[in-house]
């Protein structure tokens, strides 16, 4: 990200790199980055996030560590909507014995 920010301020004629570019610039440089590399819906829900840098730099290391866009990236713990395919059934046995109660699930 420090190298793209240093990038578009040389190119913009500024001295002193990301510093020398003002906060809105950084912010669209950083998520212009990631739709360069290829994640556009990303890019667009995370520009609309206004200097959240932790989801831009999360995103960022997740499309260059995987090559793939966040969409694509089966991430553990990642909410997803569930739906009667994917969503585990719970089955419970009731006896008069509470000993005897099982409680299963199935897949």
């Amino acid at each position: 990200l420090k190298k793209a920010w240093d990038e578009a301020a040389a190119a913009r004629g500024l001295e002193g790199g990301a510093a020398a570019l003002d906060p809105d610039t950084r912010w669209e440089v950083g998520v212009s980055l990631l739709g360069a590399w290829g994640d556009t819906q990303s890019m667009e829900r995370i520009r609309a996030e206004r200097n959240n840098y932790y989801r831009l730099e999360r995103a960022l290391a997740v499309v260059w560590t995987t090559g793939r866009t966040l969409a694509e990236v089966d991430m553990p713990g990642a909410r997803r909507p569930l739906t009667t395919s994917t969503a585990p059934t719970t089955t419970t046995t009731v006896s008069e014995d509470p000993s005897q109660q099982q409680q299963g699930q199935d897949q």
